[in-house]
């Protein structure tokens, strides 16, 4: 099953604290490789897709986690 993350470690906020914590930059890249969310060096991938924003891509590949399970 796929854990959500809680609303106060938003993606695109580990991202603005990832140079300050290093454990939280280390756990944001194990989540997006487990999301299979890639990074081109300006916009994020998801399944084809490409997003602007970290937590459009993670809310989106969440979703389709989530809709594998319950399909399963």
């Amino acid at each position: 099953t796929v854990t959500p993350l809680p609303d106060s470690a938003k993606p695109a906020q580990w991202m603005e604290a990832a140079g300050a914590n290093v454990a939280q930059d280390v756990e944001l890249q194990r989540r997006l490789a487990k999301l299979a969310i890639g990074f081109d060096g300006r916009q994020y991938t998801y399944a084809g897709y490409k997003y602007d924003r970290l937590d459009d891509a993670v809310r989106y590949a969440e979703l389709m986690l989530q809709r594998q399970a319950q399909s399963a």
